[in-house]
């Protein structure tokens, strides 16, 4: 995130985000990874991580506001 105001860099910045996620359609795809992002924007992160993984059961998968719940938490618990 930008501050409009001064100009400097705030706020968590995802340079890739990769889902294996076989069966989930774009718009299903597209609400997990906007969930994912205002979760930990939401957090007041401020660290570099080069690459962080989370395995999430499948149960789980299907519901891609959960899963995003889920993926937040996950990492939030190993950046922390």
């Amino acid at each position: 995130m930008t501050d409009v105001a001064n100009g400097a860099t705030t706020g968590v910045t995802i340079d890739r985000l990769i889902l294996d996620l076989p069966g989930m359609d774009a718009v299903a795809a597209r609400e997990l990874a906007l969930g994912i992002a205002e979760g930990l924007a939401g957090a007041g992160l401020d660290a570099d991580h080069a690459g962080l993984s989370v395995t999430v059961d499948p149960a789980v998968a299907a519901q891609p506001q959960r899963l995003a719940a889920h993926i937040v938490q996950t990492l939030l618990q190993r950046i922390g």
